[in-house]
């Protein structure tokens, strides 16, 4: 075994307990349970009870040795004045699954994961958002729990579960499957859907291969953030309507687009690089998403055509945008955007 394998067992295991505890904790959470991060969204008791347990189970399992955790999430929401109802109900939560946590000893699991990897460091750490998709999961819609890992600055592997994808995105969990999907990927090994989710590692594995699409269909499946009106940037839209392209929309967004890509739901993924110092995000809004597209078979690359790199801190500081593809569509992008 390699630490990469039992990196990706363990990743199965541990999202397959915490996707069933942030689901049926969406049940529990009020209008109170749920905090303003500013521009950057709400973030709920489930969030960071998520990913409390998250490290637990992490440090709790023998098979991979500890290792930092870069996580959304951390403590300060719960340290600051006049969070003490906050704290107490993140902290009934995580005892509904681990009963001996103490207050103390959960915002030191918040802060053990909330690693920050140098630029350029070469680290070895596990990257996690416990909840992608918050807005959605409030909502009743797609949401993803996402873990990974980063072996010499390089993004190895990872697990993602998230609602079944079968139905109409827009529809409510309640109408989906109730045990979710779970997916796994390994670099070089090729990307997994997990046919037993609950079952994690131990679950039957089929391998997720896209085919090229028949040569000359011009239908091109788009992945649309659910909230947004349009697709942007218009004159990139435009240039693709003038080379023969015919788009339809999926409305779906956090990392389940990348399962939708790797499924074969959608054709392709865009962000546009905006300004010349804009960077696609964190690297929690992409690992493992980004690599369990690539080893289904897309094409998956920044706006500029340069791969993903990891080894630029917590922020995909040397990427631009985001451009991923189901191969065999010929003369995309276009040429002019």
């Amino acid at each position: 075994m390699t630490l990469e394998t039992d990196a990706l067992d363990l990743a199965l295991d541990t999202l397959a307990l915490n996707a069933r505890f942030i689901r049926e904790s969406r049940t529990l959470i009020g209008p109170e349970d749920v905090h303003s991060k500013g521009v950057e969204g709400p973030v709920t008791i489930a969030d960071l009870a998520g990913q409390a347990l998250l490290r637990l189970r992490l440090e709790g399992d023998v098979r991979v040795p500890v290792l930092p955790l870069c996580g959304e999430e951390g403590s300060e929401v719960l340290r600051a004045t006049g969070s003490d109802r906050l704290r107490a109900r993140v902290l009934e939560l995580v005892r509904s699954e681990v009963p001996s946590v103490g207050a103390s000893e959960l915002l030191e699991l918040l802060d053990r994961g909330a690693h920050r990897p140098a630029d350029g460091g070469s680290g070895t750490y596990w990257i996690c958002d416990p909840i992608d998709g918050t807005r959605r999961y409030l909502s009743g819609h797609r949401y993803s729990s996402c873990l990974a890992l980063v072996v010499d600055g390089r993004l190895r592997c990872g697990a993602i579960a998230c609602p079944d994808l079968a139905g109409d995105p827009e529809d409510s969990l309640e109408s989906s499957d109730a045990t979710g999907s779970l997916f796994g990927v390994i670099s070089g090994g090729g990307a997994y859907r997990i046919e037993d989710p609950e079952s994690g590692a131990r679950g039957p594995r089929t391998r997720l291969r896209l085919e090229p699409r028949p040569e000359g269909d011009r239908t091109l499946r788009v992945a649309r953030t659910v909230t947004a009106d349009v697709l942007r940037p218009e004159s990139f839209w435009s240039a693709v309507g003038r080379d023969g392209f015919m788009i339809e929309v999926v409305p779906i967004d956090n990392q389940c687009k990348y399962v939708a890509l790797a499924t074969g739901r959608v054709d392709c993924l865009y962000q546009h690089a905006g300004a010349p110092d804009w960077t696609p995000g964190h690297v929690w809004d992409f690992a493992p998403g980004v690599l369990l597209a690539s080893e289904a078979g897309a094409v998956v690359t920044d706006r500029l055509g340069a791969p993903f790199d990891f080894d630029r801190g917590s922020t995909l500081a040397g990427n631009r945008g985001l451009l991923a593809l189901r191969p065999g569509i010929e003369g995309f992008p276009p040429s002019s955007t």
